[in-house]
């Protein structure tokens, strides 16, 4: 027998531990964005907002990778329902009172 000929076993009778991972690439994947600055946030620290008509106070606030903002608050009435510091999009507080 010769042993100088070059010898590859077929791949698919190796077990797959031995088999080398390809590397996958998702064919249409969209660009990664950037950090994506804000101008301006719509509450500042320490502004009293309404959760639902909980009153609350931000203690910080956030930037998603889409320029969302997300603001943690605080609730300071006693309706906190167990859990008085929440994460909350803009979209859900508002500076005014609601009304009744």
């Amino acid at each position: 027998m010769n042993m100088h000929t070059h010898m590859s076993p077929d791949r698919h009778l190796l077990p797959r531990s031995l088999l080398p991972r390809r590397p996958f690439i998702f064919p249409h994947a969209p660009p990664r964005s950037e950090w994506v600055p804000v101008k301006r946030f719509r509450f500042r620290l320490g502004a009293t907002v309404y959760f639902y008509g909980m009153e609350a106070i931000v203690i910080d606030r956030l930037v998603t990778s889409k320029g969302g903002q997300v603001f943690e608050i605080k609730i300071t009435d006693g309706s906190h329902h167990g859990r008085p510091i929440r994460l909350v999009r803009k979209e859900f507080l508002t500076r005014d009172p609601p009304v009744s």
